[in-house]
């Protein structure tokens, strides 16, 4: 935000927001221009080339795609949204399976519908605060390569936006579904600050640390303009990402036998546009 006393108007506003994203020259900022939001978005969300990838839990709702070779270095996940349903699990225990220690929080059920001895259940909700205690309290405040798993209906906004910083240096891969897209473009369409916004501070924040690797639309929710309402991403973070390598992915998504849509009713929703 501008430090000076004087009230700023939105679209100074919004030019700082981008500026604070590298993403405008100076000669963009002179000529106060910015893309609008949905280019916004668009922009920062372009997948990177990234493998290997692996999918763990179930071929639809349920199971999400994963970077594996840091996956095998990563002993212990934190999974945020369990579930009542077995399906909604299943990727918990496939990961317990190969020996994964895996923390799970869900405040809304009053135990998993699945079990294994690597589980390890605390019936309470996650937020931006209770995070940092939770690693603390599993002994892992010092480790730098955990896995984080969250599908919290919408409360990953106020989880990651305002959780301190170091939070995100504990996890070397993040799979996240992320909610209520449209709305948030509708309201930054009529010209509610991006900087209160929270699904642009939600992206602001985790691409400074991380890369996307991988992006999926839930089918279950709304999709306009080819922009899904509900998205699961997996991010990296940097330091395990070779810079020389960095390239946009190849991939349209979804990617036949690694992607499955959620409902398997309805047919999944392709995301291409980094390819136009």
């Amino acid at each position: 935000m501008n430090s000076n006393n004087h009230t700023i108007s939105v679209s100074e506003r919004n030019l700082e927001f981008y500026q604070s994203l590298g993403f405008l020259s100076a000669k963009d900022v002179l000529a106060e221009r910015g893309p609008r939001p949905l280019e916004l978005f668009k922009t920062m969300l372009r997948p990177i080339s990234a493998s290997p990838l692996k999918r763990y839990g179930p071929s639809h709702d349920g199971g999400y795609v994963i970077a594996n070779e840091i996956l095998s270095s990563s002993d212990k996940v934190y999974s945020y949204g369990v579930g009542l349903h077995p399906h909604e699990c299943q990727f918990d225990l496939e990961l317990a399976a190969i020996g994964k220690t895996l923390f799970l929080y869900d405040g809304t059920i009053n135990q998993p519908p699945l079990n294994h001895p690597n589980f390890v259940f605390k019936r309470e909700n996650v937020n931006s605060t209770r995070i940092l205690s939770h690693l603390k309290d599993n002994g892992d405040f010092n480790q730098t390569n955990l896995t984080l798993k969250m599908d919290i209906e919408g409360a990953e906004y106020e989880t990651l936006i305002n959780c301190e910083e170091i939070v995100l240096g504990h996890f070397s891969q993040i799979i996240i579904e992320i909610h209520d897209i449209l709305d948030s473009l509708t309201r930054a369409s009529f010209g509610l600050p991006l900087d209160e916004i929270d699904l642009f501070c939600l992206l602001r924040r985790l691409l400074i640390h991380f890369e996307i690797a991988h992006v999926h639309a839930n089918n279950y929710g709304k999709v306009l303009e080819e922009i899904p309402d509900v998205m699961e991403l997996l991010l990296i973070r940097k330091d395990h990402v070779v810079a020389s390598t960095i390239s946009p992915s190849p991939f349209s998504f979804p990617i036949a036998g690694l992607d499955f849509p959620n409902d398997p009713n309805q047919k999944d929703i392709s995301l291409t546009w980094w390819e136009q």
